[in-house]
């Protein structure tokens, strides 16, 4: 069964799809139904909150975001970290963490 967490409007998958790259993380999403993306940086709370409820099946570990590096490096994108509520910029060829959501 998958999150929904009203307050956010996002229903959260429950259970990690993938640990790979971010073109291969857009890749996987666009390919197991309509709707499902990464989350935005703003949701992320909504992410955390479930693992300090410990809920979810979260790793301690970082995952991929969708929000846009403020650089011009395209090169780069946002992963966040949901044990630790800490976003940071990595190498868009690095593997981390897929976690779904889409709207409600």
């Amino acid at each position: 069964m998958n999150y929904r967490i009203s307050g956010f409007g996002i229903e959260i998958m429950n259970k990690d799809i993938a640990k790979c790259n971010f073109e291969d993380a857009k890749e996987i999403i666009g390919e197991i139904g309509e709707g499902w993306r990464l989350p935005k940086a703003e949701e992320c709370f909504a992410i955390f909150s479930l693992k300090q409820l410990e809920c979810g099946n979260f790793h301690d570990s970082f995952y991929w975001i969708s929000d846009p590096v403020m650089t011009n490096d395209p090169r780069m994108r946002h992963i966040f970290r949901p044990d630790k509520f800490f976003v940071a910029t990595r190498s868009k060829n690095d593997l981390y963490y897929v976690r779904p959501v889409r709207d409600i």
